[in-house]
């Protein structure tokens, strides 16, 4: 490589001597001097580009040591008591069946769990039932005192009537085995008798 060229190569090797130099402040004196002119550079837009470097440089430095400074001098964050005397029919959606989620549902004053029971997810295949999440749900519940109001929901694609959407055999008896939504309705309150007091469809 002849001439000034290897000034804007990052950090290779210099023609005279073997030496590796650092050639950022090499290229910042090629943009204020005549060389830049004379290989066709713009230098009102290099200019531009090492400044936006620069200021990405200084913020990268400074953010960090401001924020780990507001944080230490932040007060600390206190836990409010829990609430005990609370309307008993007030609850929430979806406490996970975690333990740590339902107690701070219980400090929160809630006293239900309401909760999707998903046909979609139950009973993926006719008469293939899966109620295992459901099952985990009820019990870690109830284990901390929150009634469950169960959503019975969606509709798995095998039983889905294709002319109107809703489930096939609708309009047959409750206990009509063609009655699809009706028999995954009763096999499901039956599994939860006593445990679960409200139902919502």
């Amino acid at each position: 490589m002849s001439g000034d060229a290897w000034l804007l190569q990052p950090r290779m090797q210099h023609p005279v001597g073997g030496r590796v130099w650092d050639t950022m402040p090499l290229a910042a004196s090629l943009l204020s001097s005549r060389r830049g002119r004379q290989y066709g550079y713009d230098l009102p837009h290099l200019k531009f580009r090492f400044s936006i470097v620069l200021l990405i440089l200084i913020i990268v430095q400074i953010v960090p040591h401001a924020a780990a400074d507001n944080l230490a001098a932040a007060d600390p964050v206190l836990a409010l008591p829990p609430v005990r005397d609370s309307d008993d029919r007030w609850g929430l959606n979806h406490t996970y069946s975690v333990q740590q989620y339902h107690e701070m549902t219980r400090d929160a004053g809630a006293h239900w769990n309401r909760w999707e029971v998903r046909w979609r997810d139950i009973e993926p295949a006719r008469t293939d039932f899966h109620y295992g999440n459901v099952d985990g749900m009820v019990s870690q519940s109830l284990q901390n005192d929150l009634s469950i109001q169960a959503i019975l929901i969606s509709i798995p694609d095998w039983a889905r009537d294709s002319q109107t959407q809703l489930p096939s055999g609708l309009y047959r008896a409750w206990d009509d085995p063609q009655n699809f939504w009706g028999r995954w309705v009763r096999t499901t309150a039956q599994r939860y008798k006593g445990r679960v007091k409200s139902w919502e469809a």
